[in-house]
């Protein structure tokens, strides 16, 4: 009887969560993180937000683009802000910078992005591309965002430019007093893209018999996804972007998930499953 309320409850809950929309062009947003002397180092300024969303402009929205705190008054402290001037009058450092979405073939970009610090020091910042655990608010996988360091001068057009989906962080010496400046851009493909998928499954640990949680993170372009199909490569098959499946035998099995959006584009994505 136990074992029977588990199976139904895991099957409402997949059933749920195969109903959230998976990533689009329209709504999603990343993360920048800035730290001392290391990754996950303190102080640190944890929150900066970029992204688009349905009904923001490129310029000043009130619902969506929030003013940041002042610099603190404490002996020891990192700074990261959005700087505006004129988006408001008693601020021009912003936490988050929502925009229009991008479109087809078009490059879109978040300038004066600016780092301070109280001290000297090596200074690490990096990010991430959607939140966990949200699929349906992570960019488009074949989004490009390219993150470019302008060093202690203001450079809007130029800087050392580094592939945000290639390396998750950057590091940089800093001066107390100054300020080091960088700006973001993002890239849309041009025309209508076929979804994008990759697999993730949990637990990572597969044992025979055991139920395992299997994503398919897809994303889209302008058309939504209608079907994402699955085969376990055990004979077993599923629909739903996010399904769970039991493994009878030990053994290695490919798992494919193939995407159709609602014109009939597809994409497939593969990982291959160890069963012990």
């Amino acid at each position: 009887m136990r074992i029977w309320v588990v199976s139904l409850a895991v099957i409402i809950a997949v059933s749920l969560l195969a109903s959230v929309a998976p990533a689009s062009d329209t709504f999603w947003f990343a993360r920048v993180r800035l730290y001392t002397g290391a990754i996950g180092g303190s102080p640190m300024d944890p929150n900066q937000i970029f992204g688009v969303r349905p009904n923001a402009t490129d310029d000043y929205d009130q619902r969506f683009d929030s003013p940041k705190a002042p610099e603190p008054i404490v002996p020891a402290y990192v700074y990261l802000s959005w700087y505006r001037t004129g988006w408001a009058r008693y601020t021009n450092s912003y936490l988050s910078d929502y925009r229009a979405p991008v479109k087809a073939g078009q490059t879109k970009v978040w300038q004066d992005l600016r780092a301070k610090s109280k001290k000297s020091a090596r200074l690490f910042m990096d990010w991430k591309l959607g939140p966990e655990g949200r699929p349906e608010l992570v960019p488009p996988l074949d989004y490009k965002f390219m993150i470019y360091d302008e060093g202690t001068s203001p450079n809007p057009t130029g800087g050392n430019s580094l592939d945000m989906g290639k390396k998750t962080f950057l590091s940089f010496n800093y001066e107390a007093g100054q300020v080091r400046y960088f700006h973001i851009a993002v890239t849309v493909p041009p025309g209508d893209r076929p979804p994008l998928c990759y697999i993730t499954h949990s637990p990572t640990r597969v044992a025979v018999k055991q139920w395992v949680a299997f994503d398919s993170h897809v994303s889209v372009s302008n058309r939504a996804v209608v079907k994402v199909s699955w085969d376990f490569g055990d004979g077993g098959k599923a629909t739903g972007a996010k399904v769970t499946h039991t493994y009878k035998k030990a053994g290695r099995y490919t798992v494919t998930a193939k995407a159709t959006d609602k014109r009939g584009a597809t994409g497939t994505c593969r990982l291959t499953v160890r069963c012990e």
